[in-house]
């Protein structure tokens, strides 16, 4: 878990060093991908408009969930998404 908070720290400080100085918003999204999950998402990206920031970290913390959500999630933003999977991590849970 420790491991895990650096390297998402080392990594939000290295994209706001590639950025040029702006601001990266941390989102967490914990439990299954349900329509919640990508109101809290749309939400965030609103927010990070709003705040000008220039990088959006979704960490996720979920076994799954539903795939049509998960779908809109990717297909409705109009932002360039990147993931990251920590698999060390995913098979200790």
């Amino acid at each position: 878990m420790r491991r895990q908070a650096v390297r998402l720290c080392l990594f939000g400080l290295l994209a706001r060093a590639v950025c040029g100085g702006g601001s990266v918003l941390l989102v967490d999204v914990d439990g299954i991908i349900h329509p919640i999950t990508s109101e809290i998402v749309s939400h965030a990206l609103v927010q990070a408009s709003r705040n000008n920031s220039v990088v959006v970290l979704i960490r996720l913390n979920t076994p799954g969930g539903l795939p049509n959500t998960a779908r809109h999630i990717v297909e409705h933003t109009a932002v360039r998404l990147k993931f990251y999977a920590n698999q060390e991590l995913a098979r200790n849970q």
